[in-house]
């Protein structure tokens, strides 16, 4: 028995060693493959055919019928060689290619981006010819231009008030608000898009600066009052006015008029604020048992320049005049009340007629006088600068507004030329490590009230 198991197992090994030269009786199969891939990214233009052309296919052993399909947004948009798609929307979309043939498929995957009009770009609010005007200027491509007028443009009939007041961008809700009087209107705009989304309806009588107030409120301040909006239910909450004005709510300041500054702190344990009443010459913020309170009684301000927040959480800067008619620059923690130092400046560079934005990366604030920008480090020990870090545009220009991008690689400055010209409003861009003048544009706007910096929400 065992001899018979060994001449099987023999039998088996022989057969194993035999060199199989059949193809079964089948044709060999041929392999697709791409001779150069598809881009990742395509970029088509609103309201235009977008074409492409499937690359070159190698087969790997016998040309046969090829058969393709074009997916566009999960959808089957073609079947010849050629991807014919009418972009009537904007978006960012998903395409597959497939090319098969008998014996097998390949694929490959792209984006198909069909850009918003306005994306990445500043937003110039400046009143022109009487009116409520709003720029536009998208900052991809180094050949793009100011676009006056986009909100007109984008919503013919929907007019805006005549006083421009305020600009704000949501990021997270990708809405801008537009702040005017005369009459007073609110517009809530898809700020990718510019078309009108509403007009809010807002409970107090004027409305003459709009604030951040975390990622999903909008603090507005006019009239000596202040108020929050819910971006996403846009309902009204005036707690911390009431805890100023109404005796009922424990208000001791009846008479409070607010400047239409604030520092804001934003928590999930509830909102800091620090306002100033120009009427009593104090600073108040909230204190205990939900009371509002006056801090900082030793500053003696006679007036608030500028409210500012910076770098870190709760704290920011306050310039103020006080009763010596000396200009100081302040540094607070607003949300504990906290006075951390305060520097006169004996410069005489800080004026009534300014701008003043901060860093939200570093412990810098910059001002103007006219057409020039200065730089303070307000960790320097009160070391204000003698000489301006930018002279920006002519002799007799205005400086306006400034921002920096997010990143804090750009600063944009708005200003007004002098002289009687139409469209005095003019925008330049600095590259912050240089100082150097990146480009400038004029007569892009009338003249300017605010400028803001809007970044195209990015989504997974």
């Amino acid at each position: 028995m065992k001899k018979l198991i060994y001449i099987l197992l023999g039998l088996f090994a022989l057969v194993s060693c035999i060199d199989d030269q059949s193809d079964l009786g089948g044709d060999a199969i041929s392999r697709l493959s791409f001779v150069n891939p598809l881009d990742s990214v395509y970029v088509g233009e609103k309201m235009h055919v977008f074409t492409l052309n499937a690359p070159d296919i190698v087969q790997e052993n016998e040309d046969k019928p090829l058969f393709y399909e074009w997916q566009v947004d999960h959808e089957v948009k073609s079947t010849s060689n050629v991807l014919t798609y009418e972009c009537t929307t904007c978006g960012t979309f998903l395409c597959r290619l497939k090319v098969y043939n008998e014996d097998g498929a390949i694929f490959k995957t792209f984006n198909l981006k069909v850009p918003y009009p306005y994306e990445d770009g500043i937003v110039v609010l400046s009143l022109h010819d009487g009116k409520s005007m709003v720029s536009f200027k998208n900052i991809e491509g180094g050949d793009r231009v100011f676009e006056k007028g986009v909100y007109r443009l984008n919503n013919p009939g929907v007019t805006l008030g005549n006083a421009p007041r305020s600009i704000l961008y949501n990021a997270k809700s990708n809405y801008i608000y537009i702040a005017t009087e005369e009459p007073l209107k609110i517009a809530k705009v898809e700020a990718n898009s510019m078309e009108i989304l509403n007009m809010i309806n807002c409970p107090e009588p004027r409305v003459e600066r709009l604030l951040p107030n975390g990622e999903s409120t909008i603090t507005f301040l006019g009239g000596g009052r202040i108020a929050d909006m819910n971006c996403q239910g846009e309902d009204f909450l005036n707690n911390f006015q009431q805890g100023i004005t109404n005796a009922m709510m424990g208000g001791m300041f009846p008479d409070a008029y607010l400047a239409n500054q604030a520092i804001i702190s934003y928590s999930y344990s509830g909102t800091s604020y620090l306002v100033f009443d120009t009427r009593d010459k104090l600073f108040l913020a909230p204190g205990d048992w939900g009371m509002v309170m006056p801090v900082y009684d030793e500053l003696e301000a006679v007036s608030v320049l500028g409210m500012l927040n910076s770098k870190n959480d709760g704290e920011g800067l306050i310039i103020m005049k006080d009763v010596a008619n000396q200009m100081k620059v302040v540094y607070v923690n607003a949300k504990n009340s906290v006075l951390k130092s305060v520097w006169p400046e004996t410069k005489g560079k800080i004026v009534e007629k300014r701008v003043f934005p901060t860093s939200m990366k570093k412990s810098i604030l910059y001002y103007s006088k006219g057409n020039e920008i200065f730089r303070y480090n307000f960790e320097s020990d009160g070391n204000f600068p003698s000489s301006s870090d930018y002279t920006v545009g002519e002799d007799g220009d205005v400086i306006k507004g400034m921002v920096l991008d997010p990143q804090e690689k750009n600063l944009y400055v708005a200003l007004d030329a002098a002289g009687n010209q139409e469209y005095k409003g003019c925008v330049y861009c600095y590259d912050v490590a240089t100082k150097s003048l990146k480009w400038k544009e004029r007569g892009v706007a009338g003249e300017i009230v605010q400028m803001i910096y809007k970044e195209q929400k990015q989504t997974n």
